[in-house]
């Protein structure tokens, strides 16, 4: 009995360690196997990362500081600005689509002129009719059709109709909309309370009359004293006004922050620059991207973190500009807008004069031209100057404190 108990114990064990070895054989083989799928699947991962690196590394432009990827996660998440998209990605930061099929057409936007058809400065022979055809679902023309509904004697959206009388502007009507979408914004997509908003003019002002990059660096550290007295005020051949009425110099950018000492509670922490390269322009945006770069460096140079914003439509870049804690207006009619419904909500707005001898700009104006060689700007190539004075002979030059000499 005792030998038959010896055997079985025998061969209970020689089962065990046969069945511990089935399992030992089984065990390498599944893990064999699943270090094989891993294998693939972190190469296939490893290609799509390498995919994804290389092209941020082709759309990200962004100058000093490079913002993460856009992210409408609540705050803790890594991502904390919606703005904080590089130049040229598309970005998702409204709940409502209109208008997004053609949010990255730049044909589409660089006609769009907001702020001349809003504020009732079109261009000849354009009518309504045509601009309501092509933008409808649009902001502006969102704007004329509650416009022609709250004050229809202002407009008149008809077959040949024109577009809405001189002086009809309603700020009520348009930032009243602006509140609506932007209520379609995730609270974090809003600008933070300590965010200093800066709307660049880039685009045909920048790239369309300014030669090269190289005076784009003269612009952006001399301004308008760099341009003769004489011609200051006066419009081009082609009933435009001088670039110096629209992008502003290092010197109003110090006189922005000067006036912040005494105006702006809380204190800014963050710079966020806003532009569209693509309205109007011709050609390439050399000159927008340097000028812009110009500017992020300025701030950064201050000791703000610094995110420039350059590929929002000009619909969401005024939902979005218009509900800035503090806002730095560049020249022109679209920062005008932004400018009004800023103040509209009670909030603060370092308005921009059209113009280069009033307010921020006052002391820039009146800097005598700076001591560097004499170099041929794009204003003298080919332009004629026309104003009050008549036309601008080129041999007759004064800057400020010079009297301006005809």
């Amino acid at each position: 009995m005792a030998g038959l108990s010896r055997r079985k114990q025998k061969n209970a064990a020689t089962h065990t360690s046969a069945a511990k070895s089935t399992y030992i054989l089984f065990g390498a083989m599944l893990i064999f196997a699943v270090f094989q799928l891993m294998n693939v699947s972190m190469v296939d991962y490893t290609a799509q990362l390498e995919t994804i690196l290389e092209t941020s590394s082709e759309t990200f432009d962004v100058g000093m500081t490079q913002p993460q990827p856009l992210s409408l996660t609540p705050p803790q998440a890594q991502t904390q600005i919606p703005p904080a998209v590089a130049a040229n990605q598309s970005n998702a930061r409204f709940n409502d689509k209109s208008g997004k099929a053609i949010a990255n057409d730049t044909k589409y936007w660089a006609d769009y002129r907001f702020g001349d058809y809003i504020l009732s400065t079109s261009p000849k022979g354009a009518t309504i009719v045509d601009f309501v055809s092509k933008y409808e679902g649009t902001l502006a023309v969102d704007y004329f059709h509650a416009l022609n509904q709250t004050y229809p004697q202002l407009v008149s959206i008809t077959k040949n109709g024109g577009f809405p009388k001189q002086n009809s502007f309603r700020a009520e009507v348009l930032c009243d909309m602006i509140t609506k979408r932007g209520e379609s914004l995730l609270p974090d997509a809003l600008p933070r309370d300590t965010d200093l908003v800066i709307h660049l003019r880039l685009g045909d002002v920048l790239d369309n009359m300014i030669k090269d990059e190289e005076e784009v660096e003269d612009v952006f550290e001399y301004g308008v004293s760099i341009v003769p007295s004489q011609i200051r005020n006066m419009i081009q051949e082609s009933d435009c006004l001088g670039w110096w009425h629209y992008v502003k110099s290092k010197c109003f950018y110090e006189n922005v922050l000067s006036e912040l000492i005494s105006h702006a509670k809380p204190k800014p922490k963050r710079v966020i620059i806003v532009g569209s390269p693509v309205h109007k322009k011709n050609g390439t945006d050399n000159n927008s991207i340097k000028y812009s770069k110009l500017v992020e460096a300025f701030f950064v140079h201050k000791g703000y973190e610094v995110i420039r914003y350059l590929d929002g439509t000009p619909d969401e870049d005024m939902v979005w500009m218009s509900h800035s804690p503090v806002f730095v207006a560049s020249g022109g009619g679209f920062s005008r807008l932004v400018t009004i419904c800023v103040n509209y909500f009670n909030s603060t707005a370092l308005s921009s004069e059209q113009g280069w001898s009033k307010g921020l700009d006052k002391s820039c104006g009146e800097a005598p031209h700076p001591p560097i060689p004499k170099k041929k700007y794009s204003w003298e190539e080919n332009t004629i100057w026309r104003g009050a004075g008549g036309a601008w002979d080129p041999r007759f030059r004064t800057f400020p404190p010079e009297e301006v000499i005809w």
